[in-house]
């Protein structure tokens, strides 16, 4: 089972691709590694905020086609890509270059249940609407002020 969600943001394809594929950027935005710590390797460690267990990433981006996979485990020696995201931008979609599409794209784990799962495709709907307001504000609720 596949889940995808999209938002429009206001700015640049090439900004929204950057961000998304910064390691340090996602402990920012991405709740299922919370915590999420980036190793010089380009491992990042972070907890699941639903269960405090250990997940552990690693971001594969392709610029050429603003196109990043998100391999993701429970240690270093289990990952997969389950998570895709995809930047399309505004001039593509006869819009501004301005402006671009965020495409993120689940894919469920097959020790998933429905509950579980149900609860991952609401937060990642929580997870593109805070990429879109920190792109669009500069907000990080990381520090106190913008």
């Amino acid at each position: 089972m596949i889940q995808t969600n999209a938002v429009q943001i206001a700015r640049p394809a090439r900004a929204v691709f950057e961000f998304l594929a910064d390691p340090a950027m996602l402990g920012l935005w991405s709740m299922g590694t919370f915590r999420a710590v980036p190793a010089s390797d380009g491992l990042i460690d972070g907890r699941s905020i639903q269960t405090g267990g250990r997940v552990c990433v690693r971001i594969s981006p392709c610029v050429e086609r603003l196109l990043i996979d998100y391999l993701v485990g429970p240690d270093p020696d289990s990952l997969s890509p389950r998570i895709w995201a995809r930047v399309i931008p505004g001039e593509v979609l006869g819009q501004s270059p301005d402006a671009s599409l965020f495409c993120l794209f689940a894919l469920r784990a097959r020790d998933s249940d429905l509950n579980r799962w149900a609860l991952l495709a609401h937060l990642h709907e929580v997870e593109i609407d805070l990429v879109r307001a920190h792109l669009e504000t500069g907000y990080d609720h990381r520090r106190d002020g913008p």
